[in-house]
């Protein structure tokens, strides 16, 4: 899941132009606890890019609850299955400084027509995207 408004360390510079960045698990909290730490940071909005957005052990996490119960502590919640996933490293990657394979595949992804159509989608605050005064 990523969500806005808390420092990402180590930034590269096409995201320079945004606020703060989180990238998130949730992990075992609970409702509260996940609540309590997106506001404490200041979260407004939250884009989760899990390919399967639930969890058998903690089911407030599946894509259905989340779209309750975030907005009702007033993060507003979208999922958005073609920001993530699993990617296949293309031959002749010039994502040569990634040593991990999957990290060089997501990178190569990232400069996609899809990755740029989903950044574009209103309400996205990912490199690319159209909406740069909310923070998702």
């Amino acid at each position: 899941m990523v969500a806005g408004r808390a420092v990402l360390r180590g930034c590269m510079p096409i995201m320079a132009w945004m606020k703060a960045l989180f990238t998130v698990g949730h992990g075992t909290a609970s409702q509260e606890d996940f609540t309590r730490l997106l506001s404490g940071a200041g979260v407004t909005s939250l884009v989760d890019v899990r390919i399967g957005p639930g969890s058998r052990k903690h089911p407030h996490f599946g894509k259905d609850r989340l779209a309750v119960w975030l907005p009702e502590a007033g993060i507003d919640y979208r999922w958005e299955k073609r920001l993530g996933g699993f990617r296949k490293l293309l031959p002749g990657s010039p994502d040569t400084a990634l040593r991990n394979e999957s990290f060089r595949a997501y990178a190569g992804y990232m400069r996609t027509e899809d990755f740029a159509a989903a950044a574009a989608e209103p309400g996205c605050r990912l490199p690319g995207g159209a909406d740069r005064d909310h923070v998702q």
